[in-house]
């Protein structure tokens, strides 16, 4: 394991939701997390290495970090977080170093989340993604970590 991946891993760690300890907080989240509406998302201020903008792809937000252009290769990035967590700081810090360190462009897909949502939809966003990207004639890399990487 990479010392980054060690050091994500740490910090998913500490923010680990309390309320899937047990049947009835899981329950009770989920109630409470069906009742929220989506909302675009929002980048944090932070310093990035990395040219980091939001765009709309396919009726789904992306960050992208990285010009596609500049790039030598492609990454499509999901994010992990139990299927109903949003993306969180640690995974937009972990695309940004990984867009520098091998020079590629990485869309990190804000794609829905459960329960209000399949991941049916999450798949058609990124199957038209994919073939989106085979035009550019660049390596795709499809990656993720925890529910993401599923």
């Amino acid at each position: 394991m990479s010392k980054m991946s060690k050091i994500v891993e740490f910090a998913l760690e500490k923010k680990h939701p309390k309320y899937f300890d047990d049947v009835e907080g899981a329950k009770k989240h989920m109630q409470e997390r069906s009742l929220v509406e989506d909302e675009y998302f929002k980048l944090p201020k932070m310093i990035y290495h990395t040219k980091v903008e939001s765009k709309d792809f396919f009726d789904c937000q992306m960050i992208l970090f990285n010009d596609v252009e500049d790039s030598e290769r492609l990454v499509i990035y999901l994010h992990g977080g139990i299927y109903v967590d949003e993306i969180m700081l640690p995974h937009l810090t972990f695309c940004d170093k990984l867009a520098k360190k091998v020079n590629a462009c990485v869309f990190a897909p804000i794609y829905p989340l459960a329960p209000n949502h399949t991941y049916e939809e999450t798949y058609e966003i990124l199957e038209k993604l994919y073939e989106h990207l085979l035009t550019m004639d660049k390596p795709i890399i499809i990656m993720g970590d925890s529910a993401g990487g599923g």
